[in-house]
This record gives C-alpha cells, sequence and structure tokens, in this order.
C-alpha cells in the first residue's frame, strides 16, 4: 500500500524457512540456499515436514511482496546476524544496526572465584545445545544446574540425576542462582542473533562458556571476558576445566563485569537510536 516499512529481524525467517539456519532433526547449521531444490526437500523443521512445507509457502509470498517494495528497511540485531542473513539472500532498501540491549542497573560482581556451580539458563531443547551441556558438567565432575523448561526437560532429569532442574523462574530467583554460580554455559548449536541471557550475566559479572557459532562472540573475549569454543563435547569440557582454576575465573569475573560497567547507559542509547533509525528512514 506504500506505506513505509521499518522490519526489526531477530531470527532468520527473512530468509530461512524455520527461521533458524539449521536443520532440528539433525541439530547442524543448514548451508543449503534458502528456497532452493534441496532446501525444499529437506524434513528440517522443528515439527514435522508438511509444517515446513507451508513455512515455505509463506515464504515465497514474502519474498514475492518484498522483491517488488522499496519503501522497507531493515534493522539487525548483531553484525553476525547481518553477515549470516545477507549471504543467504539480497535486502533491498536501507540496513541499520541495534544491538539488544537488558534493562539492568549495575550490580555488585558475582564472586564466582569462590563459587561452584556451572549453571544453563535457556529453553531445554535441542538447538539450545542441552544435551551437550548435561554430558560436558558430567564428564567434567562439577555442579551443574538447569534453569528453563522444554521438550527434553522430563527425559533429561532421568538421565542426570546429578544435574538440578529447576523448571522457568522468575527473575529474582534466577539473581539468587547466579549469585551461586561459578560459570554461565551458553553451548547452543544455531546462530543465535544476540543472547540476552550472556548480556546479563555479564551485569553480574559472571564468566560464561559460550558457542563460538553465535552472536555471543560479540560480547566475549576469549580468555579476557569469557571462553569461546565450538558447541563440541570434547571443547566444552576442556573450557570447563579451564574455569576451575580460581584466579582465571576471578580475572575473567572482574573484566566481564568491567565491561558492563562502562555500558551501564545503553537502554537510554537504545531507545535514541532507535527513534534516531525511524525519524532518519520515515523523513528521509
Amino acid at each position: 500500500l506504500g506505506f513505509k516499512v521499518v522490519v526489526s529481524l531477530h531470527d532468520y525467517f527473512i530468509t530461512c524457512p524455520n527461521g533458524g539456519c539449521i536443520n532440528y532433526k539433525k541439530n547442524r547449521i543448514c548451508t543449503l540456499k534458502p528456497l532452493s531444490l534441496k532446501c525444499l526437500c529437506s524434513n528440517c523443521d522443528s515439527r514435522n515436514y508438511l509444517h515446513k512445507i507451508w513455512r515455505v509457502i509463506r515464504q515465497f509470498k514474502q519474498n514475492s511482496v518484498i522483491s517488488k517494495c522499496n519503501n522497507i528497511s531493515y534493522v539487525f540485531v548483531s553484525e553476525f546476524q547481518k553477515r549470516e542473513i545477507l549471504r543467504r539472500t539480497s535486502l533491498f532498501g536501507n540496513k541499520y544496526m541495534l544491538v539488544n540491549c537488558i534493562n539492568e542497573n549495575v550490580k555488585e560482581r558475582v564472586l564466582a572465584e569462590n563459587n561452584e556451580l556451572f549453571i544453563f539458563i535457556g529453553r531445554v531443547s535441542n538447538e539450545k545445545g542441552i544435551n551437550l551441556f548435561c554430558e560436558a558438567v558430567t564428564q567434567a565432575g562439577v555442579k551443574a544446574v538447569v534453569i528453563g523448561d522444554g521438550n527434553l526437560k522430563a527425559k533429561l532429569e532421568d538421565t542426570y540425576p546429578n544435574i538440578k532442574f529447576t523448571g522457568w523462574l522468575n527473575k529474582n530467583e534466577i539473581s539468587k542462582w547466579i549469585s551461586k554460580s561459578r560459570c554461565m554455559v551458553f553451548p547452543s548449536l544455531w546462530y543465535e542473533c544476540c543472547p540476552l541471557t550472556i548480556l546479563e550475566a555479564r551485569s553480574y559479572g559472571l564468566p560464561c562458556i559460550a558457542s563460538s557459532i553465535t552472536a555471543a562472540k560479540e560480547f566475549i573475549v576469549s580468555n579476557e571476558t569469557g571462553l569461546l569454543c565450538e558447541p563440541n563435547l570434547h571443547n566444552l569440557i576442556a573450557a570447563i576445566n579451564t574455569l576451575k582454576d580460581n584466579e582465571f575465573a576471578k580475572r575473567v569475573s572482574l573484566k566481564f563485569f568491567n565491561s558492563f560497567e562502562k555500558d551501564q547507559n545503553a537502554e537510554k542509547c537504545y531507545e535514541s537510536k532507535l527513534v534516531s533509525i525511524y525519524n532518519d528512514f520515515i523523513f528521509d
């Protein structure tokens, strides 16, 4: 209808029918060209193949409309996400960057070096790397807790009685667990666009071990403010063992916490940038 439109991209549905650039059935990143014949034949959806077909039809319709419009702008939430989208599809129009922020004040630093607990916060599902987390902490012999819920929770509770599963918790309850933790592990298997749990851990100075195939690497400097590793069992166990060193854990915690202090006005900055983007596009 000719209206100016700004699309804020928080996933990959602008290019990938299932939104994740991942084959959910095989738990690995998809390298197929979106909407190609191989893509159409791939049973990759988190639900079933019939749902994949429905998503493909929707994608064709969406793309047919977008390709004819010159009044659309796009807002990416990380450089990582922008790169992965643009190498899969062509987007015509203005492109802006606005990294997510969290509504948090500076807190007291978690004394991670005095704690033993390794935590996972998030959806308890395959693409989040929860199986990898459970096996890694078990083999590394560390105490662990999983905060969150999902389709694998009941099965993993039976398989790993050494790990505490809390289910979903409110913000205050999560904060209590974080204060008792040594490290948060973020072993995601898909291209996370801008993981907020990493930003929240940063506000506490809680060291993170994060998957190197996600946008987490834009917030973590390996061996400085956390550890980045490929999401496989060998590398994750090695990273956990590295965080067992008290001096290393303390140094990482301090640097991660100090980096958040410098950005404590991020929310106001975010609002200002968002308004600037809208004004730039609307009055262009």
